[in-house]
């Protein structure tokens, strides 16, 4: 996608992703630089990756490697999984996976610096060049966007399963629905960071989106999530008790949600 998207304050990045080999390293996301002319190498930018070191992380780095800012989780394989790292200038980076957050680290960092490299999908370079890239993703990926603001986690579910394109801080949004015929990737935002297509294959196996656009009611207290099956979903905004929440659910003419299927999830 060439050099595009520096982020240099709050952020978050992420998609669906589908990884099938747990015996090499894969990237997902990236944007980083790469120079070897100092005595110890030296990164600037941004990743989500599966390392066989340090399993899948999100990571930003803006010097050495050892100097870097990370989360990282125990990594999934052989099924889909949505991951979103999201970054909180001098505050925190988290990792969330399938909308649930599983890592935070505590970080004074401010931001990012600028860097010249590429924004790549499905890949990061090890080069001083830029080029040639690796840590190419052995799977698939599906509806992966960048915002320059730090999600909530309530924003993080909603983009499980919709995203809007006409958020002002939507950055990139790509969902790979253009087909191999149209010859590159088109981004769904209105920024228009569309990318060069390099040896990937497109596939229908992937996750279902669900932007309902159909009426719904708002509830104070609660949060929008989206449908399925004919029943809207919330999220309550306050902490509570099992019971406590049961009465308020009711008295709000439902009731509190028992998660039975990841396509429900």
């Amino acid at each position: 996608l060439g050099d595009n998207l520096d982020q240099t304050g709050s952020f978050s990045i992420g998609g669906w992703v589908y990884l099938d080999c747990e015996s090499t390293n894969n990237t997902i996301i990236s944007k980083r630089s790469f120079s070897d002319e100092n005595p110890q190498d030296i990164y600037k930018g941004y990743e989500i990756s599966y390392d066989l070191t340090w399993g899948f992380h999100f990571v930003l780095t803006n010097g050495s490697w050892w100097d870097r800012i990370a989360v990282s989780t125990t990594p999934i394989f052989n099924e889909w999984f949505h991951v979103m790292g999201v970054f909180s200038s001098g505050q925190s980076l988290k990792l969330y996976i399938n909308g649930i957050l599983v890592n935070e680290t505590l970080t004074d960092f401010s931001g990012l610096e600028d860097n010249e490299f590429p924004f790549i999908i499905g890949a990061h370079t090890n080069f001083a060049s830029g080029q040639p890239t690796s840590w190419s993703t052995s799977g698939m990926l599906d509806e992966i966007s960048i915002w320059d603001k730090d999600l909530s986690y309530e924003e993080v579910q909603i983009s499980m399963s919709c995203i809007s394109t006409d958020d002002e801080n939507l950055q990139g949004y790509w969902n790979f629905e253009e087909g191999p015929d149209e010859g590159q990737v088109l981004d769904m935002s209105e920024n228009g960071n569309n990318g060069t297509i390099n040896g990937a294959t497109y596939s229908d196996d992937v996750p279902e989106q669900n932007c309902n656009s159909c009426e719904y009611e708002e509830i104070d207290g609660f949060t929008y999530l989206n449908s399925f099956e004919d029943s809207h979903y919330y999220i309550s905004e306050n902490l509570m008790s099992w019971s406590e929440a049961s009465v308020l659910c009711q008295n709000n003419g439902g009731e509190l949600a028992v998660i039975e299927s990841s396509q429900e999830n």
